[in-house]
């Protein structure tokens, strides 16, 4: 399994993120790229890594948002599954924010 795969989940009410909560079930540590969408469509990159394969797991991977003073209404994770040669497993993904 190679490339970037990316997920992309909106949500109903849209707020000022200050945190970002992806939940793995399966391989975690595969994330390396979590972007934020804005009410006009626009992504902005709030946090980017590399790969690993994390024992822990089902884990709760946290991105503390920075920067970012305008309401967003998704979340787009992108994935490396490359690393553990195996499909990453996402439960859910939690934004949390002012609305």
């Amino acid at each position: 399994i190679d490339g970037i795969q990316w997920l992309e989940v909106g949500f109903d009410t849209s707020v000022t993120p200050t945190q970002i909560n992806i939940y793995e079930t399966a391989y975690p540590g595969q994330v390396v790229n979590v972007e934020v969408r804005d009410e006009s469509g626009n992504l902005q990159t709030v946090w980017t890594g590399e790969t690993y394969v994390d024992d822990q797991c089902p884990r709760v991977f946290t991105v503390d948002v920075t920067g970012v003073d305008y309401k967003v209404t998704a979340v787009r994770v992108s994935l490396d599954q490359s690393a553990a040669n195996y499909w990453s497993e996402l439960d859910a993904i939690e934004l949390v924010g002012t609305p």
